[in-house]
């Protein structure tokens, strides 16, 4: 589960808890800032940010996450266009 991608896409917590924990595999963990455009793709590559330095909920996804007893791989992704200069 990646959190961008749940904070950014169809699903909502509700999905999250009904996600089986045996499905449950991988956690790739990011942050964001406030979405400046509508381009999603752009935004997604260019504009992430350190865990903890953007808006997205993660005290709520790690809380949701470690309720399902969850202790596997988790990988930092911070793709960021600023970063990378």
């Amino acid at each position: 589960v990646d959190v961008w991608h749940f904070s950014h896409g169809p699903d909502d917590w509700s999905d999250l808890d009904a996600l089986p924990s045996a499905e449950l595999a991988y956690v790739q963990f990011s942050d964001h800032p406030p979405l400046v455009s509508d381009d999603l793709t752009m935004e997604m590559l260019q504009r992430r940010v350190v865990p903890g330095e953007g808006v997205l909920e993660l005290d709520r996804f790690v809380a949701a996450v470690r309720a399902k007893g969850y202790e596997g791989p988790v990988a930092a992704e911070v793709i960021s266009a600023d970063l990378r200069k």
